[in-house]
């Protein structure tokens, strides 16, 4: 008899590495060593056709135990391998954005997913981690974590705040120059426009305590000037306190 094949649609990437995540590693406990080698071949198969970094380390050796083929073209050859040696720069120890050790609580107990982002010196790269820490066939604790290259975000983020602070910097620069601006014209108003009037006043106040006949209308024209001159220098006063930032 031919046994009929089911047809799947294609998974999407989360589809993917949730299958991995609650299904594929935890049944591989309860099959024979020929089946988990089976099971081996398919779980590679199905994480190189994500098209993002995916590596499986033992969290008690930091070990790459699987990587999938973008890890590799990447980082070349690095199962058996410390992956803090082979997939960053200049380290001689655990990474300090590594979530390895919290995947796991003081009970033994996984604490589910935790994300980080950090830049991979060796190819000047910003990637966004998931990490989650699993049981893997012969029963240890391993982690597998998910990439995804945000170096564009990463790039336009650092861009516009670049921007804000030059924008931050510009309007500070406009503030301290109007103000600037501002204190001048108020010392202006007062030391020359304010001499102007107050010499007006005087003048005017000289012409009043004069004695030589002079006839009404010209008294109440002085009498005006002084009054308006008085005003003048008191709008002014006002003009310039207001100015002064």
């Amino acid at each position: 008899l031919t046994k009929k094949m089911t047809l799947y649609s294609a998974p999407s990437k989360k589809e993917l590495i949730g299958l991995l995540e609650k299904n594929t590693l935890t049944a591989l406990n309860s099959k024979t060593q020929s089946d988990k080698s089976s099971d081996n071949t398919l779980l590679k198969n199905i994480l190189d056709t994500i098209d993002e970094p995916i590596y499986i380390v033992d969290l008690m050796t930091e070990e790459i135990i699987f990587a999938n083929k973008k890890i590799v073209d990447l980082f070349g050859s690095v199962v058996g391998k410390k992956c803090w040696k082979v997939l960053q720069k200049g380290q001689n120890k655990v990474c300090e954005f590594c979530t390895n050790k919290n995947l796991i609580n003081e009970k033994g107990q996984p604490t589910g997913i935790r994300h980080s982002t950090y830049l991979n010196l060796m190819k000047k790269k910003w990637f966004q981690c998931c990490d989650q820490v699993m049981r893997w066939d012969d029963g240890r604790f391993v982690a597998i974590k998910t990439s995804v290259d945000v170096t564009a975000l990463k790039n336009t983020t650092l861009s516009l705040g670049k921007l804000l602070e030059e924008n931050k910097k510009l309007t500070q620069d406009i503030v301290i120059a109007t103000d600037n601006e501002r204190r001048q014209l108020s010392q202006d108003l007062h030391d020359e426009i304010g001499q102007i009037g107050t010499a007006i006043k005087l003048n005017a106040d000289f012409l009043a305590i004069q004695e030589n006949g002079r006839s009404a209308s010209e008294t109440e024209t002085i009498n005006d000037i002084i009054k308006l001159s008085e005003k003048f220098l008191k709008t002014i006063r006002n003009i310039s306190i207001r100015l002064n930032p």
